[in-house]
């Protein structure tokens, strides 16, 4: 069994002048100069005031565990956080409702009465994003064999403002009966009413909520 070990180190000359001054100077061979500096310090060799230290394993696992802790600690953030990156667009969930009145003419024989039939009202959702640009639109059957077009539209009013228009038109083949575009100047995260009379018995209403992400 091996009672010692054998170890070899480099050293500039200048470091080996100084460990043999110092080794004539205590009357000891440079080998015994070496095993009782290491002796006293514990951690390392000392030449003039220069130690060289060995790597400290506690620390070194506690480098290895802080830099784990950050790094789940920013993953848990991201995860959190995630529904506020770019992915995620604001804007208002909507809905657009139409009631009509109409009043439809009925003759018999030389008379002819005036009629109000039952008002009908058709609606459809929609998604609107909460950015100058965006637009959305819709197409309603409006039970007659006619439809209703609706185009939304979002423009820059300035100052963190915004202009909300709805183009509403009642189509029957290739003409516009009526066209109307109720519209708003308001801030981004408002709630919104907009209603508009197309006709005396037509009214349009336009609902917007809170604006929320998608």
């Amino acid at each position: 069994m091996k009672k010692s070990e054998k170890i070899e180190s480099r050293l500039s000359p200048e470091e080996k002048d100084q460990l043999a001054k110092r080794a004539e100077a205590e009357g000891l061979p440079v080998s015994e100069v070496v095993r009782k500096t290491l002796g006293q310090s514990g951690d390392g060799l000392q030449l003039d005031g220069a130690t060289t230290h060995a790597a400290n394993p506690w620390l070194s696992r506690g480098a290895w565990f802080f830099l784990g802790l950050v790094t789940a600690t920013l993953a848990v953030l991201s995860l959190v956080f995630a529904p506020f990156g770019r992915d995620r667009v604001e804007g208002w969930s909507g809905r657009v409702m139409i009631t009509d009145r109409s009043t439809v003419k009925v003759e018999e024989g030389r008379n002819v009465s005036q009629v109000r039939r039952e008002s009908t009202r058709i609606s459809g959702d929609f998604f609107l994003l909460a950015e100058p640009g965006a637009s959305t639109k819709l197409s309603l059957e409006d039970g007659s064999g006619g439809r209703y077009e609706v185009v939304g539209l979002v423009g820059d009013a300035g100052d963190g403002m915004l202009d909300i228009t709805f183009n509403v038109c009642r189509r029957q083949s290739d003409t516009c009966l009526f066209d109307v575009a109720p519209s708003v100047s308001t801030q981004p995260r408002e709630e919104l009413d907009l209603i508009a009379q197309a006709t005396p018995d037509v009214q349009v209403w336009v609902d917007l909520d809170r604006p929320t992400t998608e």
